[in-house]
């Protein structure tokens, strides 16, 4: 099956969303953006790429630019919100190797890298890290921008 191009209207670096639904449905996608994505409840298939995995509540995935991907719920719940995540799609740039005279952003840029294929981290690193793109949910401007670098910086370690 072909994946869908998925565009991301954005007039700044990132998106964050919070997406609450009774069920995650089939929504084979791909975008030029990276991904962060932490399910917070809910669980089922995670299709990304070539591979085919089950996720859970805590889950926390790092997914590359134009991978194909959607989430899967394993079960229809009529709750209106038995599906939860927060998701944020950002620019690579906001990385980019143009800032060269920031070497703090290295481990970033090779973490980014990584996440061609996609990352799915452990459970300790992703507790920690949902928790922080939950409280980034109330930041805005450089304020969110710091936070989400310091994100991805415990990300990169």
């Amino acid at each position: 099956m072909k994946a869908s191009f998925e565009h991301i209207d954005q007039d700044s670096s990132h998106i964050q969303l919070w997406i609450s639904q009774p069920s995650f449905g089939f929504y084979w996608h791909y975008h030029p953006e990276l991904e962060l994505t932490y399910i917070v409840q809910g669980s089922g298939k995670r299709f990304t790429g070539d591979r085919i995995e089950t996720f859970k509540s805590g889950d926390l995935v790092l997914l590359g630019p134009d991978l194909p991907h959607t989430w899967v719920s394993s079960d229809n719940n009529d709750l209106q919100d038995a599906c939860q995540a927060v998701v944020v799609q950002f620019k690579s740039a906001m990385f980019d190797h143009s800032l060269d005279g920031f070497n703090e952003f290295d481990s970033i840029r090779k973490l980014i890298v990584l996440a061609k294929r996609g990352i799915k981290f452990n459970p300790a690193i992703a507790e920690k890290a949902g928790r922080q793109l939950i409280q980034l949910r109330e930041a805005k401007g450089l304020r969110w921008l710091t936070e989400f670098w310091i994100l991805m910086d415990n990300l990169a370690c």
